[in-house]
This record gives C-alpha cells, sequence and structure tokens, in this order.
C-alpha cells in the first residue's frame, strides 16, 4: 500500500511541478488581469501573465500525455482526465494565491509562507475531487516534499537569477 502511494504520488505531481516550474520560466508580457483592480489592489499582478498561464497548461498537459504511457493502470485508471484535471487546477490554484496575496497586500515577490508552497496543489486536489480522491496518506507524501523542493527551487530560480527573492 505504501509503495502504491508513493507511486501514485509521483505520477501525480510531475504534471503539476512541470506546469508550475513552466509558468515561472516562460513567463510573457501581458498580465492576466490586465493592470485591474479590486479594492485598489491588482487582481493578480503582474507575475500572472497570458503567455506563462497558457505555456504552463500546455506544458503540464503535455507532460501528462507523455507519463500516460508508462503509468500502470492500477496506479490511476485515467490518469490523462486526472493529469489534465490536476494540471489546470495548480495553475488555477497559483492564481488563486496570487489573488488572495495582492488582497491582503502582500506584492509580487513578498512571502506567504504556506500560501507560496501549496497553493499549486491544493488547486490540483480540488480540480480532481469529482473524479479521484487522495487518500490522507497521499496528501502527506505530497504537500510535505512539495515544501522542500518549492524552497529548494525557488532558491536554485534566485541564485541563476530567474527570480528576484529566494521565495
Amino acid at each position: 500500500m505504501l509503495i502504491e502511494s508513493i507511486l501514485r504520488v509521483c505520477f501525480f505531481a510531475i504534471p503539476l511541478y512541470i506546469a508550475n516550474s513552466a509558468a515561472m520560466g516562460i513567463g510573457g508580457k501581458t498580465p492576466l488581469d490586465k493592470g485591474k483592480k479590486i479594492n485598489g489592489k491588482r487582481i493578480l499582478g503582474d507575475g500572472k501573465t497570458t503567455r506563462g498561464t497558457f505555456f504552463a497548461i500546455l506544458t503540464g498537459i503535455l507532460a501528462v500525455v507523455f507519463v500516460s504511457k508508462i503509468v500502470p493502470s492500477d496506479i490511476f485508471t485515467n490518469y490523462v482526465l486526472i493529469g489534465s484535471l490536476a494540471t489546470i487546477g495548480a495553475i488555477s490554484g497559483d492564481m488563486i494565491g496570487s489573488f488572495m496575496k495582492r488582497q491582503i497586500g502582500i506584492q509580487r515577490g513578498g512571502r506567504a509562507l504556506g500560501l507560496d508552497q501549496l497553493d499549486f496543489i491544493l488547486g490540483a486536489y480540488l480540480f480532481v475531487l469529482p473524479v479521484y480522491i487522495p487518500t490522507l496518506l497521499e496528501a502527506a507524501l505530497l504537500i510535505v516534499p512539495t515544501i522542500v523542493f518549492h524552497s529548494l527551487a525557488n532558491l536554485i530560480a534566485y541564485k541563476i537569477k530567474m527570480k528576484n527573492v529566494p521565495w
């Protein structure tokens, strides 16, 4: 059961990590919110762009299609559907996290411990709930390492000048 849970989490995480990284790596110029504000605060900010969002979802779904060729059917019976929903949910969760940060006054690049590391995971889980319910063990096996990996990836991106802050 533990090995199966670990495998399920690994296959679930691949498109999420790829999509989340692609959004930052590809970026773009046109903000999704086009500079609009709610309560005098940007809806999402300049960090969420049309191009970045499109390519993040595209690369995540391409990863799903590629990985689906090797996912055992006893791990996921409908990996393409679950992975695609999770990818879209991850990017949506990241946008919701940005919205929340803007509305509480945290500017782009500002730190929101927990939210910064987990918004895309929570979004992915919310989007797949109609077709897949992860176990508590699976959630823990994804959330705990994600906090470490996300922090490490952001530090590396900062060191190689892809990000302005190390979080």
